[in-house]
């Protein structure tokens, strides 16, 4: 059986951020295959299908997908939130968050992210 890719969505308004992560992405050596959509209604169809196993997201975005999550059968496995260059980082979401990038993005960071969330638990 042939290996199925990674499947990344990126929800972020802001198009150019998401063109330089998913630019990023591809470079990955798993070579995910990266969707990205400007708003959670914008990606719900991609969501509903339960075919995510990243969702990468922009913080201001959140809200709207936490309405959303619960009607999903299989919500993503790894959720990364995305911040954007003049938003504050300070919320306290550990608890529900994988990980957190802020621009600009670094393959050596979202490297770092990739190999500790994509080990398999103890």
């Amino acid at each position: 059986m042939p290996d199925v890719p990674t499947a990344v969505l990126i929800v972020d308004p802001d198009i150019a951020a998401a063109e330089e992560l998913a630019a990023l992405l591809a470079d990955r050596p798993e070579r995910p295959e990266v969707m990205m959509a400007t708003s959670v209604a914008a990606a719900e169809t991609a969501l509903l299908a339960g075919e995510m196993d990243w969702l990468f997201i922009r913080i201001t975005l959140f809200p709207d997908y936490q309405k959303l999550v619960s009607s999903l059968d299989r919500p993503p496995r790894k959720l990364v939130f995305l911040w954007g260059r003049e938003e504050n980082s300070s919320w306290k979401f550990a608890e529900l968050i994988d990980a957190q990038l802020k621009p600009p993005f670094s393959a050596g960071e979202l490297r770092k992210i990739w190999e500790r969330l994509s080990k398999p638990f103890p």
